[in-house]
């Protein structure tokens, strides 16, 4: 199974990443996450759940895996950025389509 943001594929969900929420948890392109900022007091604002991609061969985001809308975030997540994770690429099914947020699954 592929996850899609409308007709442009973004990758084989399953796909093991070096991006780790901010629990510690690897992800996998597909997983669902919710993103939201940090300050020093906590949490800074909500800005609602996103979807962990593949790098596109025509589009350079350096080649790496990344969540969609905040390609910035790598490995060590200190880019202000909470990382939770919501529900994983293997509890979706083919057809699922998160209209909202612009990504759906389809079978490859």
């Amino acid at each position: 199974m592929n996850i899609y943001s409308g007709e442009c594929e973004h990758g084989e969900c399953g796909k093991r990443t070096k991006i780790s929420d901010s629990m510690g948890a690897i992800l996998y392109v597909g997983d669902i996450v919710a993103l939201a900022t940090k300050d020093p007091q906590g949490i800074n604002f909500f800005y609602g759940i996103s979807v962990v991609v593949d790098a596109r061969p025509d589009i350079d985001f350096s080649g790496k895996p990344f969540i969609m809308g905040i390609a910035s975030v790598d490995t060590d997540n200190d880019e202000g950025w909470l990382i939770a994770k919501v529900k994983g690429w293997a509890d979706c099914i083919n057809g699922e389509h998160w209209k909202d947020y612009g990504f759906n699954y389809r079978a490859s």
